[in-house]
């Protein structure tokens, strides 16, 4: 429905050299190791933004999910991240000029910076409710509205905040003011809670109700001056009401409607402004809002915030990290560059350069390790599920209504193939001649041909296999629905069911070792066997979040990731996992790593991300090391001062791995070699333990 995106926002209110020593350490630490991990689609990032402000015609920032914080200072033309001190939704941002300004979020987060944003910090707002709309007239009086009739006030530039009485149990998305005494609130969710307006004359020590009958949800409002007003209503259908005086009465502008999904009003002057939502509509007016013109977007991804500093320089953000610039009055928009936005269910990489990402219709290619991407062609119109490369040349993409699609020329060409009617989710290569495909109904194909030819074999299950993988050509597994697991160990011609303890959906397994073998699904699942089935353990994941992807490079190094982009990793076969910090809260659906230091990921809405570790070896630590005691403080790891050699303690932000491995942070227990001084000749002391 048109709607649906600002139904999501409203939804989501229910609900970042000296000598050296060894280190000995029992941290299990937020983010493992030292790789980082990028957005390579949609770009710069992918994850929904809420607000976006611009200072100037060349500074400016957006927020979003994720804890996403973006800033430029080029006009847009490139955008860099900057670190939130939470990890909550960011919905709303101001500035009172280019180094101060304020973020707002879920769970009451609110942040402000003094230097442009090189650096964030939490005050206490006093709520646990999410936060929509910030406002500041000046650099002092402020306010803040979210869910539940909150609104919050600050006088001393948001340093501390304080609540005001606003009448309404209803969740207020917009807040505007003129000056520190005139303001106007909107809200309400649609079809669950009634649209409200409130109006104060006192900087929010009254606020009185400017209720209307509309059945819709007020979701953005914008004044020139007391009098002069718009307010964007969400509904079937939307439309945008005006006042001339002051919220007394207010007026359909047109009384046509819009189609539904307004999110976002601007207005620059009491003549010209714009309107943003569903879809990628952007609408203009000239008159005052009497008469709206449809400006094209080149988007159909659903808009949250539209702002205009003037009459021709304007931004549009939205979901999936939909950025969009004009310099003529949006008579021209220019989205910022993505391959796709479609979800992206699959990718396989064959070496650091040359992969494939599948979903929707779409089989996607790159040469240069996911920097740029290439569309191929396949004839396909329905969507594809799962890739299979075993060289450059040489794969096979599976889909629904038994498709098959397989080249020998790197994808510039795909031959296909109908193997029935049965779903495939799933297929599986050992070498170019032998595969095996999965799907619905326990269906079970094997091919020897490289997929020209496929031949169904008997499962034992008429359950949904969602996975497949194997060890070498002889021994493999199968799994899906209700924790179905069955297992070959003769290439396919026979397969016995396996008992998986759990009758939780398994939707990934990957085969880790000659016979280690690690399942994942539903409400955090995670299995393990070593004897090639015979028994499976349940693993703690310490999450309920279902799991889309599995990867191991060995038996004792590998990733599982899926729901709101989770993505754990463990260096012990499991033992322990520790989150990544990958930067998305968007679903995750597979996944592809080379070995320990390069993997990519792909999701939800076209999310592509890369991961590389760069970390450099040292030689002949051991011979160079001692071993001390460490204490842990706010994140940081300290050596007592007490330690040979040290008069003070110092944080411990990185150091290598007794194999040479660079770590920048200390992800889990174990030996680690630390640099003996900060490198600055600074010295800190110890704050803890």
């Amino acid at each position: 429905m048109a709607f649906t995106h600002v139904r999501k926002r409203t939804e989501r209110m229910k609900t970042r050299l000296g000598k050296t020593f060894f280190l000995v350490t029992c941290i299990i630490w937020p983010y493992a190791f030292a790789g980082t991990w990028t957005w390579q689609n949609p770009l710069p990032q992918g994850n929904d933004l809420w607000d976006v402000r611009f200072v100037s015609p060349a500074v400016g920032w957006a927020v979003g999910s994720g804890a996403t914080i973006l800033k430029t200072e080029d006009g847009g033309a490139t955008w860099l991240p900057q670190q939130s001190s939470s990890q909550s939704t960011l919905n709303s941002c101001c500035f009172s000029d280019s180094v101060t300004g304020w973020i707002v979020g879920d769970s009451g987060i609110v942040q402000k910076t003094h230097d442009g944003g090189r650096t964030w910090t939490a005050r206490q707002s006093g709520t646990s409710s999410h936060l929509y709309s910030c406002a500041f007239p000046d650099g002092q009086n402020g306010w803040a509205v979210g869910n539940g009739g909150a609104i919050l006030y600050t006088n001393n530039g948001g340093e501390s905040w304080a609540p005001q009485h606003s009448e309404t149990s209803v969740s207020l998305l917009s807040c505007c003011f003129v000056d520190p005494r005139n303001g106007w609130v909107v809200g309400g969710r649609y079809n669950i809670e009634h649209p409200v307006m409130l109006g104060t004359n006192d900087g929010g020590t009254t606020w009185t109700l400017q209720n209307r009958t509309d059945i819709a949800s007020y979701t953005s409002c914008v004044f020139m001056d007391t009098q002069t007003g718009w307010v964007a209503a969400n509904g079937i259908p939307s439309s945008i009401l005006g006042t001339k005086n002051g919220g007394q009465t207010w007026v359909s502008k047109p009384d046509t409607g819009f189609p539904a999904g307004l999110s976002s009003c601007c207005f620059v002057n009491s003549r010209i402004g714009w309107v943003a939502g569903s879809g990628g509509t952007i609408e203009y007016s000239n008159d005052g809002g009497a008469t709206w013109t449809k400006q094209e977007t080149g988007t159909t991804a659903g808009l949250h915030a539209c702002r205009f500093r003037d009459s021709l320089f304007g931004w549009a953000v939205g979901e999936a990290g939909t950025m969009l610039g004009t310099v003529d009055g949006g008579k021209s928009w220019k989205l910022q560059s993505d391959i796709t936005r479609q979800w992206l269910y699959t990718c396989c990489f064959v070496d650091s350069l040359r992969g494939w990402a599948v979903g929707g219709n779409k089989i996607f290619k790159t040469r240069d390790g996911g920097t740029t991407w290439e569309s191929q062609e396949n004839g396909v119109t329905t969507g594809l599920y799962y890739c299979s490369f075993v060289d450059s040349t040489t794969g096979c993409i599976v889909g629904p209504y038994g498709i098959v699609l397989r080249t020998t020329d790197g994808g510039k060409n795909w031959a296909r193939r109908t193997t029935g009617s049965n779903d495939l989710s799933c297929c599986f290569f050992t070498d170019p001649h032998n595969g095996w495909a999965t799907g619905s109904g326990g269906r079970v194909l094997r091919t020897h041909d490289m997929g020209d030819t496929w031949t169904p074999e008997s499962s034992m299950t008429s359950s949904w296999l969602f996975t497949c993988g194997f060890a070498d050509s002889q021994t493999g597994w199968a799994a899906g629905l209700t924790g179905t697991i069955i297992h070959t160990d003769n290439g396919g011609r026979t397969w016995i069911p396996q008992a998986s303890g759990t009758t939780r959906d398994i939707y990934a397994l990957c085969c880790a070792g000659s016979q280690t073998v690690f399942a994942v699904g539903q409400y955090g699942t995670i299995l393990k066997t070593v004897d090639n089935g015979a028994t499976w353990t349940a693993l703690q994941s310490n999450t309920s979040k279902t799991f889309h992807f599995c990867r191991f490079i060995d038996p004792q190094r590998g990733w599982v990731g899926g729901e709101n982009g989770l993505v754990l990793s463990t260096s012990d076969g499991g033992a322990t996992w520790t989150r990544e910090n990958v930067g998305t809260v968007n679903y995750i659906y597979g996944g592809c790593f080379l070995n320990d230091r390069m993997g990519w990921i792909v999701g939800e809405k076209g999310a592509i991300l890369k991961y590389v570790d760069n970390g450099a070896a040292v030689k002949n630590v051991a011979a160079k090391t001692r071993a001390v005691k460490q204490y842990r403080h706010a994140g940081l790891a300290f050596v007592p001062s007490k330690s040979p050699g040290f008069k003070k303690a110092f944080p411990v932000s990185g150091g290598y791995t007794v194999t040479g491995r660079r770590c920048n942070r200390i992800p889990a227990a174990g030996v680690y070699c630390v640099p003996r001084d900060r490198g600055d000749g600074k010295e800190t002391s110890r704050r803890g333990r």
